[in-house]
């Protein structure tokens, strides 16, 4: 069953919780970052507009039970940003997305952000598979999925980001 309003997720120093208002200013900051405009959805450039629609879209999507996103912080701040989304109830399974800002990275926080987001994700709204579909020359994000649970699958799909074809392949998690 769908909760009424995101949960906040811990797990040593490290919080998931809904987006605000407040994180406009680092999320912009961060997705200025030019590998997560390379390797992400994000507007390039990404202003402080997108990140108010981000915001918008969060609730919408919450609103609707068609999306969990979660902003990944600890006690300095914003880390990074952490979602599953693309629910569907036939099968059971959601799309993993995340990235961490250039002041959060090499501290193993992606990975336990993507462990509690899962964890969550199969114990809570009752997913049976969660994907990821990842670049391969994304080694970093390969990295955070692989020490995350996700395995590796022989799916591997071209799809256009940002007007590049790529070929990403997907990584699963299952229950």
């Amino acid at each position: 069953m769908w909760p009424l309003d995101p949960p906040i997720l811990s797990d040593a120093g490290i919080t998931l919780r809904a987006p605000e208002d407040t994180d406009i200013t680092a999320i912009t900051h961060a997705c200025a970052d030019p590998d997560i405009a390379r390797f992400t959805r994000v507007p390039e450039p990404y202003e402080e507009s997108d990140a108010r629609e981000y915001l918008a879209l969060t609730r919408q999507q919450w609103a609707e039970g068609s999306g969990a996103h979660f902003v990944v912080s600890d006690l300095t701040g914003l880390l990074g940003v952490c979602s599953i989304f693309h629910l569907d109830q036939t099968p059971a399974q959601g799309e993993l997305g995340y990235w961490m800002a250039p002041w959060a990275r090499g501290r193993g926080a992606a990975a336990q952000a993507v462990r509690l987001l899962s964890d969550w994700g199969h114990r809570e709204i009752g997913l049976d598979r969660i994907y990821a579909m990842i670049e391969e020359v994304n080694s970093a994000s390969i990295r955070v999925a692989v020490a995350a649970g996700f395995q590796p699958t022989a799916d591997v799909e071209n799809s256009e980001l940002k007007g590049t074809m790529r070929q990403l392949r997907r990584y699963e998690h299952r229950v």
